[in-house]
Parts: C-alpha cells; sequence; structure tokens
C-alpha cells in the first residue's frame, strides 16, 4: 500500500479485511514484518477505523513478538507512524508494544541512527507540508483563474451574442 492513502473508500476496504485476516491469523510476526507493516501504512491516517482496526490488530502481535528490532527495523517502523495520532488507544497501544520491543533489542543506536530517525521525519514531515501547501494554493488559484476566465469569456460572448441579435433581428 506504498502510494496510497485511506481517503478512498476502496483502500478502507481492503484495510478493514486485512484487519481480519490479521485477527484471524496465529502466526508470530517477526521484525522485519513489523517495520515493513508500518512502513506501509506510512501514508495512512489514524483517523480512519479502518486503519485503527490493523494498528489494533499489527500492536497486538508486536506485544507478543520475541525477536528483536534492528536499529533498520526500529527507524522504519517510527517513520511509517509518521500520520498516526497518538490521541487513539490503538496507537498507543502499539506505541507501548514497539516501547518494550525496542527495551528487549540490544541493539545500540548510534548518534547516526538517532540523526536518521529524526532528520527522515522532521524532513519528511517538512516536505509533506510544503507538497500539501503548495498543491492547496495551485488547485485554488488555478481555479480562481479557471473561473475569472470563463466568467470572462461567457460574459464577452453572452453580450457579443445578444449584441449581434439585436442588431441583425427584423423589425
Amino acid at each position: 500500500m506504498y502510494h496510497m492513502n485511506c481517503e478512498h473508500v476502496e483502500v478502507r476496504a481492503v484495510l478493514r479485511e486485512l484487519a481480519k485476516k490479521m485477527k484471524s491469523s496465529r502466526d508470530e510476526v517477526t521484525s522485519q514484518g513489523i517495520s515493513m507493516s508500518l512502513h506501509g501504512l506510512r501514508n495512512m491516517s489514524s483517523e480512519y477505523d479502518e486503519v485503527r482496526a490493523v494498528i489494533n490488530e499489527l500492536a497486538n502481535k508486536v506485544i507478543v513478538a520475541n525477536e528483536e528490532l534492528s536499529a533498520q527495523h526500529i527507524g522504519t517502523a517510527l517513520y511509517g507512524m509518521r500520520n498516526m495520532s497518538s490521541e487513539h488507544d490503538e496507537v498507543r497501544l502499539l506505541l507501548l508494544g514497539l516501547a518494550n520491543r525496542i527495551k528487549a533489542s540490544k541493539v545500540v543506536l548510534s548518534a547516526h541512527n538517532i540523526g536518521n530517525l529524526t532528520t527522515h521525519s522532521l524532513a519528511y514531515s517538512l516536505a509533506y507540508s510544503l507538497t500539501h501547501l503548495l498543491t492547496h494554493w495551485l488547485t485554488h488559484s488555478l481555479a480562481y483563474s479557471l473561473t475569472g476566465l470563463l466568467t470572462h469569456w461567457l460574459t464577452h460572448s453572452l453580450t457579443y451574442s445578444l449584441t449581434g441579435l439585436l442588431t441583425h433581428s427584423p423589425r
């Protein structure tokens, strides 16, 4: 679900079914599975029930997972949560599970690892904000310009047509 977001009903339908499959699965999730699952959710907002259902099922799997998280797994997992809000119980449950997995890990995060975690998150947040701001501005500017052009064209065309009809009409 790499380039998808949850604003579309079809994406949410897939997430809903995925949450059901995750709930019925007895398989243990691997460290790579944790990080890649969250990475796949990176464009999803926890404001949607279907996203929270997947997060809840993933949190339950993370809590019982035994495999150690590497620095890369930790970074990828946290990066994947960039559109999640801790306002939701499911997100906090997942954070608790991840915190326990990180605590149990023997990995030493170097300054470079920590820098990558914060730099990527900050750089993405800034790029994401600027992209949305620019898209919003362009959309509204374009809509305003097109509306003005269309109004101007219609007004002049209608005026010209009416003038032509009035001057050429039989008396």
